[in-house]
């Protein structure tokens, strides 16, 4: 089984951090192979971007959710500098990345492979389906992405968010229990950046069960 991060932009030590139970259930006793998509993680050398600092702080990440065209400019920058730089952007597209996936698989010597894909993966994985129809065994889709889908994540996330705060402005129910959404943002952000929430799982992972 090939596990395929989501993103794009996510990366392996992060996923597989997070990855319990269901996942080692839905593994069974097959082998689990996991690695950074080109332009992630540990295979982005040569993507170094001088990113401006307002783009990972929290208070201007909770701007930038009011007006996504700020985030959008921050990432035109990044673009011009790797452009400059004569990085080929080209070279990390979803095609690609699928190609890599069966190039792995080669490398692994075996002739099917299973698919496990996460948010953005399961677009790689559907891509494989398609290219790679003979070679591809079995898929799983966690939380898919449409192929073909182009939206920015950045202004998809903010337009979902100006939706959720309207729609409690318009509902009592929603205005009493939770009052003005919109406003209470920064500050919540704020708070949780300044005291992490802390919770305990009853999930036990056996010793002897690994990915």
């Amino acid at each position: 089984m090939i596990y395929l991060h989501g993103g794009p932009g996510g990366d392996i030590d992060t996923s597989v951090s997070f990855l319990g139970p269901p996942f080692l259930k839905a593994a069974g006793n097959r082998e689990v192979v996991f690695s950074d998509q080109r332009g992630s993680g540990r295979s982005a050398d040569g993507l170094d971007c001088q990113v401006p600092p307002s783009l990972t702080q929290g208070d201007d990440w909770v701007s930038e959710q009011a007006s996504p065209s700020a985030a959008f400019n921050r990432y035109r920058q990044c673009h011009a500098q790797l452009i400059q730089a004569g990085t080929d952007l080209k070279a990390y597209s979803s095609a690609q990345i699928t190609g890599d996936v069966d190039r792995l698989r080669q490398a692994l010597g075996t002739e099917q492979v299973n698919l496990y894909g996460v948010s953005y993966g399961t677009r790689v994985a559907q891509e494989g389906m398609r290219r790679f129809p003979t070679h591809v065994r079995s898929v799983v889709l966690d939380s898919p992405v449409v192929a073909g889908w182009e939206g920015p994540s950045v202004p998809a996330f903010s337009r979902t968010l100006r939706n959720a705060f309207a729609l409690c402005r318009v509902d009592a129910g929603c205005q009493t229990t939770y009052g003005d959404l919109q406003s209470q943002l920064p500050a919540f952000l704020k708070r949780l950046d300044q005291q992490p929430p802390k919770f305990r799982s009853s999930i036990r992972v056996p010793a002897n069960s690994t990915p």
